[in-house]
């Protein structure tokens, strides 16, 4: 039983350098990104143009949740 803990300490060992060798990788990509003022859109990224203001999102009626108070996946109908 013993070698099994073991292999797990090791695992977990392991799963902590991967962690920290990711972290670093992100942190040497993200110093490079400012460095050189790169863009999402140099890197081919879409930018979401914001919602213009006012209104109701289109496809949906004004004061609802629903698109066009179309129903959600599995709810029942209630008869009035």
């Amino acid at each position: 039983m013993s070698s099994y803990q073991t292999l797990i300490a090791q695992a977990e060992e392991l799963r902590a350098k991967a962690e920290q060798e990711r972290r670093a990788v992100i942190d040497r990509i993200k110093g490079e990104i400012a460095a050189y003022t790169i863009t999402g859109e140099d890197l081919g990224f879409t930018v979401k143009k914001p919602a213009s203001e006012g209104g109701a999102p289109r496809g949906r009626k004004p004061g609802t949740s629903k698109a066009n108070g179309a129903m959600s996946p599995g709810a029942t109908q209630v008869a009035n």
